[in-house]
């Protein structure tokens, strides 16, 4: 067990960092409050996203923190399994400052975006409470989808096989309102766009070095 960890963190740093920093806070969480289930309130003192918070006072620190905090065990244990699995195929593409590039993309797109558009249209999201990194999760996806496009093969073979469940994933984000649809779109936006920037610019390096 000891030995697969060190593996896994050798391998993949960002990834498995992420994981315990989220599995800490939520620890972190049942300690202070003496629950495994956090309420809306319980999960804004710790740093959730609402922009309000955001906007009157000041604390653009819920935008990433948001993304460690979760609502219960069921909520922790099902993003680290689908962080677990996707974070490491992933990053198995990209050293470390590529992969943290994309992680912090994701990470902002998620709640960032969200406060942009309540920026314009004051009602956007007012009445919700973000947390979670179900949004960086997506981001993997949106970095799958880069790599699929850029590199064809074996990426566009795994994204098409998880196209149907990307799908369902939306749909099910659409309908259930205490899940956030717009939290997920934007991570992935977030995860692909960033994904892209960086393969170009690793092919634009390495046609530099080449000239």
């Amino acid at each position: 067990m000891i030995e697969k960890l060190r593996f896994e963190f050798r391998h993949c740093p960002v990834t498995m960092t992420l994981l315990c920093l989220n599995i800490f806070i939520y620890l972190l969480s049942v300690i202070i409050f003496k629950t495994f289930s956090l309420d809306a309130y319980q999960a804004l003192c710790l740093g959730a996203y609402n922009p309000l918070y955001v906007s009157y006072n000041h604390e653009y620190y819920r935008i990433i923190m948001s993304n460690f905090i979760h609502f219960s065990v069921i909520h922790i244990l099902m993003n680290v399994y689908s962080m677990y699995g996707l974070g490491r195929f992933v990053e198995r593409a990209f050293d470390t400052k590529e992969m943290t590039i994309i992680i912090l993309s994701s990470m902002l797109c998620t709640s960032g975006l969200q406060y942009i558009i309540y920026l314009f249209v004051p009602n956007f999201g007012i009445y919700g409470v973000s947390a979670g990194m179900s949004g960086m999760i997506f981001g993997m996806i949106g970095a799958l989808a880069a790599l699929a496009l850029y590199y064809k093969g074996i990426f566009e073979e795994i994204f098409r096989s998880l196209l149907s469940q990307v799908i369902m994933m939306f749909l099910i984000s659409f309908v259930v309102t205490s899940i956030s649809f717009y939290g997920h779109l934007f991570g992935l936006i977030g995860g692909f766009i960033s994904t892209y920037l960086v393969l170009k610019n690793r092919n634009n390096t390495k046609q530099e070095l080449l000239n």
